[in-house]
């Protein structure tokens, strides 16, 4: 086992990370864009377009709160080094360099973090506007995407594509399986902001757990699922193209 100086002369020679310095900033770059986009038309009020940005957002927050995480921890033991070897000082000059580093780099880190929480919220304010027929559009472009993967061809009419979506509705067949588990994250993901943001505004923790109670209901039965997406928006507007 290695001793405590072995340890810390090891993580001097080993230096720092480099890669998380390329990468945060190009992170906190893609947040600054991404909010600026969602306060512009025409995505301001795109639910569709601010269901996709949810998932993204609250990926990046989640990673990004472990990495701020991992960062300090990192910070904090080279400053401990640097306390235990006080007394030769190029190593300790060097480790307090590393954690100054690590610090910044947190820091970071943080901002980003902050950033994909306000995208976030940006976010799950838009959705909470959404009507049922917004979420069955969602829904529909989800499902035909796996219904497609159920057909010997992917170059059918829409009149084949709803017929294979029923028959997979109606069997509970591969299709309709994977899409009722991965839009069941779309509930999951409002009832989540619901409360994360609930204590500082219940008006929006209401909306999001009465949509997520939505996409409960379109998921429990996908028989009358495709029967509203026959019907949705996204459908005439396929049948229309086609």
């Amino acid at each position: 086992m290695a001793t405590e100086e072995e340890h810390f002369r090891s993580m001097m020679d080993e230096g720092v990370d480099r890669e998380d310095e390329e990468k945060l900033p190009l992170f906190r770059s893609e947040v600054t864009r991404t909010l600026q986009e969602m306060e512009s038309p025409p995505y301001h009020e795109d639910q569709l377009h601010a269901f996709e940005k949810l998932d993204w957002s609250e990926s990046l927050e989640d990673s990004t709160v472990d990495v701020v995480k991992f960062l300090a921890a990192d910070g904090d033991e080279r400053r401990r080094g640097a306390a235990l070897f006080a007394a030769e000082q190029p190593m300790a000059d060097a480790l307090r360099n590393q954690a100054a580093w690590y610090d910044a780099r947190r820091n970071e880190a943080e901002e980003i973090a902050a950033g994909a929480r306000q995208l976030r919220h940006r976010c799950l304010r838009t959705v909470a506007t959404a009507k049922t027929e917004d979420i069955v559009c969602l829904g529909a472009v989800d499902y035909i995407e796996h219904v497609f993967k159920e057909m010997p061809h992917v170059a059918s009419s829409p009149a084949e594509q709803m017929a294979v979506a029923r028959a997979q509705a109606n069997a509970k067949g591969p299709a309709a399986t994977r899409f009722v588990d991965e839009f069941a994250e779309v509930a999951g993901r409002l009832r989540r902001g619901a409360a994360d943001f609930g204590g500082e505004d219940q008006g929006l923790a209401e909306a999001l757990t009465e949509r997520a109670a939505t996409v409960d209901a379109l998921c429990a039965d996908m028989e009358a699922f495709v029967d509203k997406m026959e019907s949705s928006p996204y459908w005439r507007m396929l049948k229309h193209l086609n």
